[in-house]
């Protein structure tokens, strides 16, 4: 048995499976087999997924898998960006991260809150770099 489901979303693998990705990827680095996941027959992005998935079963660590629906609620997006929900909801009001209702229940599109997301990831690496510019500045280090 490759895998059993213990959950109808979730796929434990079995430790065969993990000793074939690390064959796989061993082959691989040694320039003994193709590509395991062929870029020309599913797209570099699709690709670069499943062999990150590979590598990641092949160190041994657990891989998770999920869909995120198209619309998702208030605690759901918070979730996603890393924020509480009241975060969430203030940003919401400001008009800073699109938002509409369902009845009386505030619903985020998943797209928005992806983007949202990134540009909170983008804030933090320009402050992170500018706080490291400082301190090289002042011989902090």
């Amino acid at each position: 048995m490759v895998a059993t489901l213990q959950r109808t979303d979730q796929i434990v693998v079995a430790p065969a499976v993990i000793t074939q990705a690390q064959k796989s990827l061993t082959a691989l680095h040694r320039g003994k087999a193709p590509s395991p996941i062929p870029a020309d027959r599913l797209g570099s992005d699709l690709s670069r997924v499943l062999t990150q998935v590979l590598e990641n079963l092949a160190a041994g660590h657990a891989v998770t898998v999920t869909s995120i629906p198209k619309v998702l609620t208030s605690t759901a997006a918070a979730d996603m960006i890393g924020i509480s929900r009241t975060t969430l909801m203030r940003h919401a009001r400001a008009g800073e991260i699109p938002s509409h209702k369902v009845g009386t229940h505030t619903r985020f599109r998943r797209a928005d809150v992806l983007k949202f997301r990134e540009a909170q990831m983008r804030q933090r690496r320009e402050a992170l770099q500018e706080l490291l510019e400082l301190e090289d500045e002042l011989n902090l280090t």
